[in-house]
């Protein structure tokens, strides 16, 4: 079966805060718990902004943290440069090499800002 693809914010998964980063706090200690839940929700990508000069918040560095640390894991498939003046962020594309299919993990979200409870997929 060809896994469905699956887009998931950072902000949905690594990290729980408002619109205004008030509470801002990590949902994973380690970067392995991080790359854990990945595999688990059967995403199979992971795109990162490599763009410089972005604010430096404490999940970016998490996901650094990861894709340094598992390259038996994770796999570089494509870098798109940021472009001349920064008109265009530099992404860079990971391939999650053992991703669950289907997924072994449902979902799960703070809705805290918004609804009062959290939401399951």
């Amino acid at each position: 079966m060809l896994p469905v693809p699956m887009v998931m914010r950072s902000s949905k998964l690594l990290f729980s805060s408002d619109w205004n980063l008030s509470g801002y706090r990590l949902v994973y200690d380690t970067p392995e718990k991080a790359l854990s839940a990945i595999e688990q929700l059967g995403i199979s990508y992971i795109v990162v902004d490599s763009t410089p000069g972005l604010s430096q918040l404490p999940h970016r560095e998490q996901v650094r943290q990861m894709l340094d640390q598992n390259t038996a894991r994770l796999r570089l498939v494509l870098r798109f440069p940021a472009g001349e003046n920064g008109r265009v962020r530099s992404l860079d594309i990971y391939q999650v090499l053992h991703f669950a299919n289907p997924p072994s993990r449902k979902f799960e979200f703070q809705t805290i800002y918004t609804r009062g409870g959290s939401i399951h997929e």
